[in-house]
């Protein structure tokens, strides 16, 4: 009888331990693994290409803080512009360039998604990411490259081990600079679990 309730114990243990092990497993899947749903236009409002979506846990804070972390950008100004988000046009959050402000840089405009965690899809940020010339006889920036900047970027939290990986959606009109000249993109952007 001892034997039998002993081993009674053990089973239900057993399966208590399983069944903790698969909820936990579970949500660990469900929840690191969650995409955005992505429910962007492809262009923010000055033309640039959206080419870097953090996603998981890419709440704007978190895009920011990893990229000072892996590339060491900070906010050193620039023109504001707008990203379109489920059908509205917001204005940018934040944004982080490779140096001053009148320097050649690397830059990039963020904008939160707006979902913000809804729906178990994950809080995603995303980011215009461009190489910027200064240009004194437009008196503004230039953009030279939007695929090398996105590269940059990849790279940085590639070299880190960050999950990440290129999805294509045709982003690649051009876009005017201010001396008339037009850059493009391949049309992909890369996303990038935090």
């Amino acid at each position: 009888m001892r034997q039998s309730l002993r081993r009674n114990l053990h089973q239900r243990a057993l399966h208590l331990m399983l069944s903790g092990l698969l909820a936990v497993g579970f949500l660990a899947a469900t929840g690191r693994n969650a995409r955005a749903d992505l429910n962007w236009q492809e262009y923010i409002s000055s033309g640039d290409p959206i080419s870097i979506i953090f996603d998981v846990n890419g709440t704007l804070g978190n895009s920011v803080k990893l990229m000072y972390d892996n590339l060491a950008w900070v906010n050193n100004g620039g023109s504001t512009q707008q990203f379109q988000d489920h059908y509205n046009w917001n204005d940018m959050t934040d944004q982080n360039g490779s140096s001053c402000f009148t320097c050649d840089r690397y830059h990039t405009r963020l904008r939160q998604g707006a979902d913000q965690g809804c729906c178990g899809w994950g809080t995603w940020t995303m980011a215009a990411a461009h190489y910027e010339v200064w240009d004194w006889g437009c008196f503004n920036h230039r953009s030279t490259t939007f695929d090398g900047a996105r590269e940059t970027i990849r790279s940085a939290f590639q070299n880190r081990g960050y999950n990440l990986g290129y999805i294509y959606r045709g982003i690649n009109n051009p876009a005017r600079q201010c001396d008339g000249s037009e850059i493009v993109g391949d049309g992909q952007y890369v996303w990038i679990d935090i």
